[in-house]
Order: C-alpha cells, then structure tokens, then sequence
C-alpha cells in the first residue's frame, strides 16, 4: 500500500541521498546527519561535533511554472559538507590525517550529479542536478576554523498517487485517512479529493 505519511517520496528520496553519499563518505570516517532548517548555534554545535562532516537537508519544493492540478516540479535538497582545520591550506587542501574541503567538494559533485534516483522498489524519480556548489560561511554558526560547502541539488517530483493508478482504467477519486491515535478510528480525520467526473 501506497502511505505518503510513512514512506512517501520524500522518505524515499531521502534514504536514496543518504545510501550514496554513505558509499562516498564512509560513516566510519564522516559523521552523517539530518540539517534541519531552524539551525541555532546550539543545533549546528551538535551536528558538527565530529568532522568531517556530511549533512543532507531539504530546501522544499518547487512548482513548475505549468503545473496544475497535478503537482508537477522540483525538490530541491541540500548537502552540507564541514572541515574543521586550525590553518587555511589544510582546511581546503587536507592534510595527511583528514580531507578538505575542496576534495570533499569535487567527490560530492561527481558523486550526486547526474545520478538517477530509485526508491526501494526500483521506480526511477529521475536525475539529480547539481543546481548551484557554494563555498559559504553561515554568520553565527560557522566558527572559525571550520571550511563550509553546500551543494543545492534538484529532483523531480513524482506525480501524486502514481503508486495507486498501476492496472487502474478509472481513477475517479483520491482520498486520504490520517490516524492519530493506533487503531483509533474514532480519532481518525478524511478527506477524499475529485481527480474527474464520472
């Protein structure tokens, strides 16, 4: 069964980012974690404890200009990678114990751009764009010893329901049921959506 709620696109694209940046970055190596959008000082301190590090985080999602009813558009995801580095050149070289920033950069392009992205079941979202790779620095979070990258990447989004329509001739109707409390249909909340007449 298709569940947006628990295994939606979003999940899945998020497990397919983190699998490929795990197989270039090792987890015995880099620490891995989730960029949350409200970062606070305290946040990024805690995230960035152990470097080199490698964070995945979701910017949104963009509409085409011509989508309608039927999302059609871009979800756009963000890759944080952090050195920490007393001296500059070691920060964006490395050194013999720990990469730079500029080889995590290069590896990270290479490894995300271009990649066609599959959910567990095999189906293709389509390909990964490198939209835009920043050196950047983030005003109260970045310390001074850090080396900061963000790669902004886009992918399609797949068309609501997709799932549901295999071996279908009639979609009529979409309809929606979000249980709050285990098996409490009491508590549940419905909402059904028209896709077309009958």
């Amino acid at each position: 069964m298709f569940d947006p709620a628990q295994a939606g696109p979003l999940h899945a694209m998020a497990t397919a980012l983190r699998a490929r940046l795990e197989s270039f970055f090792p987890p015995a190596r880099f620490a891995h974690g989730t960029v949350p959008a409200n970062l606070t000082p305290k946040a990024w301190g805690e995230l960035t404890r152990r470097v080199p590090f490698v964070g995945l985080g979701l910017r949104g999602i963009a509409p085409d200009e011509n989508s309608g009813f039927v999302l059609h558009g871009q979800v756009q995801w963000a890759v944080f990678l952090v050195v920490r580095h007393a001296r500059p050149d070691a920060r964006h070289f490395g050194d013999q114990t720990t990469p730079g920033l500029f080889g995590m950069l290069s590896v990270a392009a290479y490894a995300l751009n271009g990649l066609e992205l599959h959910d567990a079941a095999g189906r293709s979202f389509g390909t990964l764009r490198l939209t835009r790779a920043d050196n950047a620095q983030v005003e109260g979070l970045t310390a001074d010893n850090d080396g900061l990258a963000i790669l902004n990447l886009t992918i399609p989004w797949p068309v609501a329901g997709e799932e549901l329509l295999d071996g279908l001739d009639e979609f009529l109707a979409l309809g929606a049921t979000w249980l709050f409390e285990p098996d409490d249909v009491a508590a549940s909340a419905t909402d059904s959506l028209t896709v077309r007449d009958p």
